[in-house]
Formats: structure tokens, C-alpha cells, sequence
């Protein structure tokens, strides 16, 4: 229940934290291309904008020229001026000014163009009335002609002045916008950022978890197993104990009985004699199975002599050739020789029942302060796609319970098994091959 509820956690924080992270990231990116969007356009209108309007301020500054024009030629030479001329020249700048005033209100709107309009509408007014009434010109009108003339040149300045504000303030604003944009989107990134970051030192705490839990559950295993071993081990011995003393002692017995026994006749001479052949067969049986199960050789004379008495009875039985190699005398601790003799033991059973081999080689001996004990046959080898090597008690695959059973034994004794392919005549056959450390593994 607890792996379960573990493994929910960290599906939760790899889809939704992930998930959240992602939509952040693309919130990020899609707020940043817009607001460089946002930015080129705004740019594009302030531009157009600009351009629309120092062009209206030039016509009017033109049409401002033109006036100028009339202004000085009215106050220059009053007494000699053509006013019908000028009122013709005064008619044309007057359509002009109110045609660029009218476009400008309507583009633009009227708010920053009533001053201008109102001071070119005075002074063309009163430059009318300067032209259409000489005869009442004074100092009145020629004062009141240079006010308005001052008027429309100073709201001219105002425009140009209020307009090129206007543009810095809207080109600033829009900036200040962009920025504005610009600094959510990086602020959204940065969410993702921090966002991904504390989903991945959470995913990594689970994986750590998980990781000791498989390495707390892989210890009780090799605990466990280990303790299955050893039990399993105890029962052989105690049994190959019973069957050697009790059962073979109590057969040794009744033959011993029997022995003793009297002929009455022929008849009972030949089933006496009958009797004492089948219990001395079964005493060969037993002595046998005992042996099978827990060779008194083992924990008498060491593993070397162990090793001999195998490969010599399991070739009396199978017909096998099967060649001892063994360049190793010393004693090991119990567990460690048991486990090795388990391992050959289990890997000559194979090598009987599917290798379809004619010989093989059980070899013993010391490399680098390791000791290795190889089996090797000349039969059909591993299956194609079958794992051929491993560490002891990897798991990997490749066999089935015998190289189970064997790899378990390696992880109890902490060593290395590994099964290749070839090794027998030809290059063809397997070697099962397991080494232990002799410094950790020997015995005074």
C-alpha cells in the first residue's frame, strides 16, 4: 500500500508539477511575442502618427509663411500696396489654412489645434480688414494686426512644441508598456524555472526514497535468502545424518541378523541369501543418497576432495567424461566450501540433463587472491538471445531456478558468477564460472 501511495506521489509530480511547469514556459513565451508585437506596432502607429502630424505642421507652418508674407507686405509699404492683389493672394491661404486645419481636427482630433485655429482665423480676420478698409487704418489696426500676427506665430510654437511632447510622452509610455510586458513575461519564466527546479528535487527525494526502499527490500532478500540457504543446508546434513547413521545402521543391523540366521533347507538358504543382497543394496542406496545430500568429504577433507569425489561419481553414472582440475588444497569457511560444492553440484546436474555434452571440466584454483571454480562442457551451448554473463545475484536474465540458486549462493558468500558461452571443445558448451575472495573466504 505504501509503494503504491509512493508511486502515486511521484506520478502527481511529474504530470501536474511538469505540466504546470510547461503551461508556464509557453505563458512566458507567448506573453514575450506578444508584447515584441505589441511594441512593433505601437512603434509603427507612433511613427505614422509622427509623420502624419509634422506634415500637417509643415503645411501649416507653410501657410503660416504665406501669411507672414502678407503681414510684411501690408506693415512694409502700406501707402504703395496692390490690396486687391492681396486680397486674392489672402482668399487662397485662407481656403488652404481652414482645408489643413479641418484634415488636422479630424485625425487627430480638435483639442491641440483651437488655439492655432482660433489664432489664424484673428489674424486673417484682421489682415481682411487691414486690406478691405485702408482708408480706417491707424495705429489701432497696425497694433491690433501685430497682436494677432504674435498670437498665431506663438501658437504655432505652442503646437510644435505640444506635439512633439505628446510624442515623446506616448513613445515613453509605450516603452514603459513594453517593459511592463516584457517584465511578466520574465516573471512567468521565472515561476517556471523555480517551479521546475522544486519538481525536480521533489521527483528526486521520491526516486532517492524508492531507491532505498528497493535497496532495503534487496538486503531483506539477501537475507532472507540467505537464511533459506542455511535451513535448507541444516535439513540436508540432518538428513544425510539420519540416513547414514540411523537408516544405514539399522539395515547394517537386520543384514547382520540375517547373516545370523539358520538354514532349514535349501528354500530358506537361497531367501536368506536373497534377503542379505537387498538389504546390502539398500545399504549402497542409502550410502549413496546420503551423499548426494551432504557428502561427509565436504566437512571431513575440504572442497578439493569434495570437488573430486562429484565429478568422479557423476561420471560412473552418466557416462560422461568429466576431468577434475583442481590446484587448490586450503579450507574455506564452511558456508563459502558448501555454497561453491552447491554450485558445481548444480551445474553438473545441467550439464546432464541438457547439454547433451560427452565431457567436461570441473577446474579449482587461486587468481590474484580470488578462487575460481569453472565448469565447463563441450554440449550445445546457451539459447539464442539468452543473457550469458552476470553478477552474483544480479538478476540478470538467463536460466532458469538452478542459476537462480546459484547466484543467490554467490550474493550469500560475496562473490561473482558468471555464465558464458564456450568454453568446451570447439568453443562450443557453457562455463559456468564463480569466484570468491580468499581473504575474506579462508580458514587457519
Amino acid at each position: 500500500m505504501q509503494a503504491r501511495r509512493i508511486d502515486r506521489n511521484i506520478v502527481w509530480v511529474l504530470v501536474g508539477g511538469f505540466s504546470l511547469t510547461i503551461l508556464l514556459l509557453i505563458g512566458a513565451g507567448f506573453m514575450g511575442m506578444q508584447a515584441r508585437d505589441d511594441i512593433e506596432r505601437s512603434h509603427a502607429s507612433l511613427r505614422e502618427r509622427h509623420r502624419h502630424i509634422t506634415r500637417v505642421i509643415d503645411e501649416i507652418q507653410n501657410e503660416e509663411a504665406g501669411l507672414n508674407n502678407l503681414f510684411y507686405a501690408i506693415v512694409a509699404a502700406p501707402a504703395g500696396r496692390n490690396d486687391a492683389l492681396l486680397l486674392a493672394r489672402l482668399a487662397g491661404i485662407e481656403q488652404n489654412v481652414r482645408m489643413t486645419l479641418a484634415a488636422a481636427r479630424q485625425s487627430s482630433g480638435p483639442a491641440p489645434w483651437v488655439g492655432v485655429t482660433a489664432a489664424a482665423e484673428n489674424f486673417m480676420v484682421e489682415v481682411r480688414r487691414v486690406l478691405e478698409e485702408p482708408g480706417e487704418s491707424g495705429d489701432g489696426h497696425e497694433e491690433r494686426l501685430y497682436h494677432t500676427h504674435e498670437a498665431l506665430v506663438t501658437a504655432l510654437s505652442t503646437l510644435v512644441s505640444t506635439a512633439e511632447t505628446r510624442m515623446v510622452e506616448e513613445s515613453q509610455r509605450d516603452e514603459q508598456n513594453g517593459k511592463d510586458r516584457i517584465a511578466r513575461a520574465g516573471m512567468l519564466l521565472a515561476i517556471g524555472v523555480v517551479s521546475a527546479f522544486l519538481c525536480a528535487i521533489a521527483t528526486i527525494g521520491i526516486a532517492l526514497h524508492m531507491f532505498r526502499r528497493s535497496e532495503w527490500q534487496a538486503r531483506e532478500l539477501a537475507r532472507l535468502s540467505a537464511h533459506v540457504l542455511e535451513t535448507q543446508e541444516q535439513i540436508l546434513r540432518r538428513f544425510s545424518h539420519e540416513l547414514h547413521d540411523e537408516l544405514g545402521q539399522t539395515l547394517t543391523a537386520i543384514e547382520a541378523n540375517l547373516a545370523a540366521l539358520p538354514a532349514a533347507d535349501t528354500e530358506a538358504a537361497l531367501r536368506k541369501e536373497d534377503s542379505v543382497l537387498l538389504v546390502k543394496d539398500a545399504i549402497g542406496t542409502v550410502r549413496e543418497l546420503s551423499q548426494l545430500l551432504r557428502p561427509s568429504t565436504l566437512d571431513d577433507f575440504g572442497l578439493a576432495s569434495s570437488l573430486q569425489w562429484l565429478a568422479e561419481s557423476v561420471a560412473q553414472r552418466t557416462q560422461i567424461n568429466i576431468e577434475p582440475k583442481l590446484a587448490f588444497e586450503g579450507r574455506l569457511q564452511g558456508d563459502v566450501e558448501t555454497h561453491l560444492f552447491r554450485i558445481a553440484q548444480e551445474a553438473l546436474t545441467n550439464v546432464v540433463r541438457h547439454s547433451g555434452a560427452t565431457s567436461a571440466t570441473v577446474s579449482l584454483f587461486e587468481d590474484n587472491g580470488r578462487l575460481r571454480l569453472a565448469v565447463a562442457d563441450n554440449g550445445r551451448g546457451l539459447p539464442v538471445g539468452r543473457s550469458a554473463s552476470s553478477g552474483g545475484g544480479s538478476g540478470a536474465s538467463g536460466g532458469g531456478f538452478g542459476l537462480i540458486g546459484m547466484r543467490e549462493r554467490m550474493r550469500a558468500a560475496g562473490g561473482l558468477l558468471r555464465v558464458q558461452s564456450g568454453g568446451g571443445a570447439g568453443g562450443s558448451g557453457v562455463t559456468v564460472i564463480a569466484e570468491v575472495p580468499l581473504h575474506a573466504s579462508s580458514t587457519v
